[in-house]
């Protein structure tokens, strides 16, 4: 998924047309919220979860509630962001790296 107004009509139809001359026209898909934010709010979870549990074949016994249409997110952790950091104090980020919040020189 990508976060571009023009994904719908540009990159969409791009990547369709890769992943049909792979022979997997089924793998790709696109949820697009116009005048949503960027983030990781349900209704844009809940796609992700039917993708990957579609794609990867998953189960959904006691996951998918098919009488509200929703996906039971009780059981998830938020991970807090200190344990998702690669650096720390242990291991600190190399010299040779952009320093956090640069842009990307391409």
């Amino acid at each position: 998924m990508l976060f571009r107004s023009n994904t719908p009509t540009v990159e969409f139809p791009y990547l369709q047309r890769v992943y049909r001359l792979l022979g997997a026209p089924d793998r790709v898909r696109n949820v697009h919220f116009a005048d949503g934010d960027h983030g990781y709010q349900y209704q844009k979870r809940a796609p992700v979860y039917a993708f990957f549990t579609e794609v990867f074949g998953l189960a959904t016994d006691g996951l998918f509630d098919t009488a509200s249409g929703r996906w039971d997110e009780t059981r998830n952790r938020i991970v807090p962001a200190a344990e998702l950091r690669v650096f720390d104090a242990a291991h600190p980020v190399p010299d040779h790296a952009l320093p956090p919040g640069s842009a990307v020189p391409f």
